[in-house]
């Protein structure tokens, strides 16, 4: 509520005396009063000002204070009111407190109210502002239940999310309901940067799309886990907004994933109730990116050898029919490849099964930067790997020759053992409009590698893995 000197104050009154008497007496305390003559003037100046409170006489010429009343109330909501009866007139009074003023006053002859007006005014006053700050009351919690609300809706729909992406716009979606902002952004830990994935309305020209977690105040939010609302942006050292029209700003953590900022064209724009709303929504954010991450990461596990990270049989089951079909459609060859390392049972003795690994890890790290990559590459079961070309016509003996020229430098620039490490590779060739299936396909390739394997060693070694 106003202070008493910009306190508006209409005195509808048709004795000018009285009138000036009242206005003077007011006028003292701080308020500014208009006089109005009788009913019809009081109810044009009404409308065409803005008044704080009204005394309304109730004996006026053309419309006494109940008409004027009546009139007013049946055209919106009144200002706080006082009707001044007649001594005695409690019927008036009754009357005129159903139509909705706040208190009247009774004249008496000797006009001793006046001493009674600031204080009237005062009481008055401070019932108007205690509605006044409950209705706000009610209404910020009105409002707060339906932000709460509209947390669990987008609750519901970040769990639904199948993709991080979903959820970066689900989020600034959910924002602009429980928050009022000029501009926002959502923006993800990659390494030592945040990398901004989504903002509102649009990502400025001249604004980064990545920060260093080290520099200004988004780093400081990633690095403290901490909340940051700025009333006044320009006093804050740490903070350095895109535009400088930008007054006021949340800076709130995403957990340990990243950094979700608003920031508003008004100063002081967000209070504590807004930054605890956006810390509500970004818990919810977190659990669903990191659910989503872990979802991915059990799927790669599940088609990923551990040792090699080269996918497994799992997936080449998977995908193997989906190859074949695509290349029947497409009149494309496939060539596969059948490796082994020889000697691995010498090697695992002799220097031991870490050893084993390192060369495991080696073989696969070379057959992948030997083609191209969207062949695929198996670890097919314990030193045996399938290399499958797409859409090939011939390569296989390029490739096969490439393998072994990336083996023979690893062996001269840093070996694994005091002998040089060799593979065996048999390749054979899919045709879709040939008579021989995959599966004949690849055991033709696994012979030509075993035959290859006892050429190497000089003699059988009973198996496929020596």
């Amino acid at each position: 509520m106003a202070q008493s000197e910009s306190i508006r104050i209409l005195y509808v009154e048709d004795d000018p005396g009285l009138a000036r008497l009242v206005q003077k007496r007011l006028q003292r305390v701080g308020y500014v009063v208009d006089i109005a003559s009788d009913g019809e003037e009081g109810i044009k100046k009404y409308e065409a000002d803005s008044y704080d409170l009204m005394f309304v006489d109730q004996t006026l010429p053309v419309y006494d204070g109940l008409e004027v009343i009546r009139i007013l109330a049946s055209r919106g909501p009144l200002p706080p009111t006082i009707m001044i009866t007649g001594t005695g007139d409690e019927r008036v009074a009754v009357e005129a407190m159903k139509l909705g003023t706040s208190d009247y006053i009774v004249k008496d002859t000797g006009a001793g109210y006046l001493e009674l007006l600031p204080s009237v005014v005062k009481k008055v006053l401070q019932q108007r502002r205690a509605v006044e700050e409950k209705l706000q009351a009610e209404e910020a919690l009105r409002a707060s239940g339906e932000k709460l609300e509209s947390l669990h809706e987008v609750a519901s729909r970040l769990a639904a999310c199948s993709k991080e992406e979903e959820i970066y716009h689900l989020v600034i979606d959910a924002a602009k309901k429980i928050l009022t902002f000029s501009y926002c952004s959502l923006g993800i830990a990659e390494g030592k940067q945040i990398v901004t994935k989504v903002s509102y309305p649009h990502p400025f020209p001249d604004e980064s799309p990545a920060i260093s977690v080290d520099d200004g105040l988004t780093g400081k939010t990633y690095r403290q886990g901490k909340t940051y609302v700025l009333r006044e942006i320009r006093k804050a050292s740490k903070a350095q907004p895109s535009r400088t029209e930008y007054l006021s700003l949340i800076s709130a953590p995403i957990e340990d994933l990243g950094v979700f900022q608003v920031a508003s064209i008004k100063p002081d724009a967000f209070t504590e109730e807004d930054a605890r709303l956006l810390e509500l929504l970004l818990g919810h954010t977190s659990s669903a990116i990191k659910r989503i991450r872990l979802q991915n990461e059990l799927k790669e596990q599940a088609i990923h050898d551990p040792l090699t990270g080269l996918h497994n049989r799992y997936y080449l089951n998977k995908v193997l029919d989906q190859e074949v079909k695509r290349s029947k459609r497409y009149n494309h060859c496939m060539a596969f490849l059948m490796a082994d390392v020889n000697r691995f049972k010498e090697i695992n003795d002799r220097y031991g099964h870490h050893v084993g690994d390192e060369v495991l890890q080696g073989i696969a790290s070379l057959l992948l930067m030997a083609v191209r990559e969207s062949d695929i590459v198996v670890r097919y079961g314990g030193d045996e790997f399938l290399v499958i070309l797409l859409e090939t016509n011939g390569e296989a003996e390029t490739i096969k020759q490439r393998i072994a020229n990336k083996l023979a430098l690893r062996n001269k620039k840093n070996g694994w053992c005091d002998f040089p490490v060799t593979i065996s590779i048999g390749s054979a060739y899919w045709n879709p409009h040939g008579s021989q299936s995959v599966d004949e396909i690849m055991n033709e390739a696994d012979k030509l590698m075993y035959e290859e394997k006892k050429r190497h060693n000089g003699h059988a070694t009973g198996g496929h893995h020596d």
